[in-house]
């Protein structure tokens, strides 16, 4: 079988556990090299990750004849241009989350990608993780009976070094970022939600307030929403909290009971139905774009389907840039 081949435009963070090892270790697939606007870190992380090739620009990336698919692992701002450069070039794509910066951005590379006959793909990984999949399953065995809401909360304190300028990570910097916190956190749950209740949003409001003004990006989102399916719901961001009211929680509420999990912490899943109270723990993969990225493979060799795709993705930029009342 002739490995899928993959190169990364980015190697932050996000590559580091989370994604790269993910695609040199399913099978059937291999990482062929990097690029990074810093090339000292991208020399560091190709010798760790034994990764064999490091472009010295973008272009020489795109125009390698070998790389079937790009990845691309940088802030938001970059996500258009390289998508645009790499479909251009003939390759797939495979794009961080969030998307883009804005609904209209993620339009134009679906578009691309249609014309040209390529594959886009993003990565909304919890898609294809076993803790959502369960969930999934259960409100389709209907055992909450009929769906009723949705609603999510997250709390989360500020960091000391977001409250100074010269401290403060691309995340916060909405031209770089698309928005601050929620752009970064809101992707998972926004699109999580749709693809639970096999909906899209049909209808969707928000608030964006700053009220600690540590930045320039928005430190409180409420949203709510109406979806295709006809169930309502709410959302509630606040990244300015006291350590002691961290919360993240994700609530489905049915006529015979709800459904409690998480987001980012992957604590046991709690379903109370029929007077009873069951308790799931079903941990996350050491890396936890494994798999997603297995997907993308098998629907790239034509035999089967990757749930997370540009045209998936739109319904969670839009409802995104509602919920920022843009």
């Amino acid at each position: 079988m002739k490995p899928i081949v993959w190169a990364s435009i980015g190697c932050g963070d996000v590559c580091e556990r989370k994604s790269l090892p993910a695609m040199y270790k399913a099978a059937g697939s291999r990482v062929k090299g990097i690029y990074a606007r810093h090339q000292a870190n991208a020399q560091d992380f190709a010798a760790r990750h034994q990764v064999p090739q490091v472009y010295p620009t973008v272009e020489a990336l795109m125009h390698d004849a070998e790389v079937d698919i790009v990845y691309i692992s940088t802030p938001p701002h970059m996500h258009l241009p390289y998508t645009l450069q790499a479909l251009q070039a003939g390759k797939h794509v495979y794009v961080e989350k969030p998307m883009a910066m804005n609904y209209a951005e993620c339009v134009r590379m679906c578009e691309e990608a249609e014309q040209r006959g390529l594959h886009l793909f993003v990565a909304h990984y919890r898609r294809a993780l076993p803790y959502f999949n369960k969930v999934k399953q259960w409100l389709q065995e209907g055992a909450i009976g009929n769906l009723l809401g949705v609603n999510y909360t997250m709390w989360r304190p500020a960091q000391p070094h977001e409250m100074d300028a010269s401290t403060q990570p691309w995340r916060l910097k909405p031209e770089l970022s698309g928005a601050g916190h929620f752009f970064d956190l809101a992707p998972h749950v926004t699109d999580i939600i749709a693809y639970i209740t096999q909906s899209h949003y049909a209808q969707a409001q928000g608030f964006a307030t700053n009220h600690t003004h540590w930045y320039n990006a928005e430190d409180a989102v409420h949203g709510s929403f109406l979806l295709s399916n006809g169930v309502a719901g709410s959302i509630q961001w606040i990244f300015a909290t006291a350590p002691t009211q961290q919360q993240d929680t994700l609530c489905f509420t049915g006529t015979q009971g709800q459904i409690l999990c998480n987001m980012f912490s992957f604590e046991p899943i709690v379903c109370y139905t029929q007077g009873q109270k069951n308790i799931y723990d079903i941990p996350p993969p050491t890396h936890i774009q494994q798999p997603l990225v297995e997907t993308i493979l098998q629907h790239l060799r034509g035999q089967g389907q990757c749930p997370a795709t540009g045209r998936s993705a739109l319904t969670t930029a839009w409802a995104m840039d509602k919920f920022l009342n843009r």
